[in-house]
């Protein structure tokens, strides 16, 4: 990160992120599959040589636990032997609450989707789907894919398109691991401390802040 100073650069020290999900099943028939998701994410940032007077954002952020609390509803159906559909709903509050959880709107992200998914062979599966969002930023449909193959008894690929597109090894038919590139992104409502042109006077304004990176994940 940078301040709009050139001359006085505010840089981060370090970032910190702590991730937790929990997937609970409720319902695990032969054709239907029902289950319940939960996230909880914290993640702070620790700056060196700030400029307060050019960009109090960093001032926020430096203070702040910046908080995801999450859950999901997921349902798949078979339709036969080779076809099926997923559908996901679920709730986020992303941003910079005192509390454990803030289930205000404006920290709100809500996600619909749903998909079809083929499964050609043993070794070969693929599929599309479409997923809509609003959230305190914007509202967006958007198209996805995914793509599974198998090679041979190590080596696989498992691509979420356009996301993440991950190479597989498979020590053992319990062990595995799952490695290349990712992109991830996140979003934070946050009250950032603006100056005010009254002396000694300051509001706390509304900020969006978003963030995104292309890691490689293993």
């Amino acid at each position: 990160m940078q301040s709009p100073d050139a001359e006085n650069p505010s840089e981060v020290r370090r970032n910190e992120r702590f991730d937790t999900k929990l997937k609970v099943p409720l319902l695990n028939g032969d054709k239907s599959k029902l289950m319940l998701g939960f996230q909880y994410t914290l993640e702070r940032y620790h700056f060196d040589d700030i400029v307060p007077e050019n960009f109090p954002l960093f001032n926020r952020l430096n203070d702040s636990d910046l908080k995801t609390a999450g859950v999901a509803a997921y349902y798949v159906r078979s339709i036969d032997h080779r076809f099926y559909t997923s559908f996901r709903l679920s709730a986020s509050w992303q941003g910079d609450y005192d509390k454990f959880i803030s289930m205000s709107n404006r920290y709100a992200i809500y996600r619909a989707s749903g998909l079809v998914g083929f499964k050609k062979r043993k070794d070969l599966e693929y599929g599309v789907g479409m997923m809509f969002m609003k959230g305190f930023r914007r509202t967006n449909l958007l198209p996805f894919g995914f793509y599974n193959r198998t090679f041979n008894e190590h080596w696989g690929i498992e691509a979420s398109l356009p996301v993440s597109i991950k190479a597989r090894y498979n020590f053992s038919p319990r062990t595995l691991i799952l490695f290349g590139p990712e992109y991830s992104s996140q979003n934070y409502a946050l009250s950032v401390t603006q100056p005010s042109d009254l002396p000694g006077l300051s509001e706390n304004a509304p900020y969006h802040y978003h963030r995104s990176t292309i890691d490689l994940a293993a």
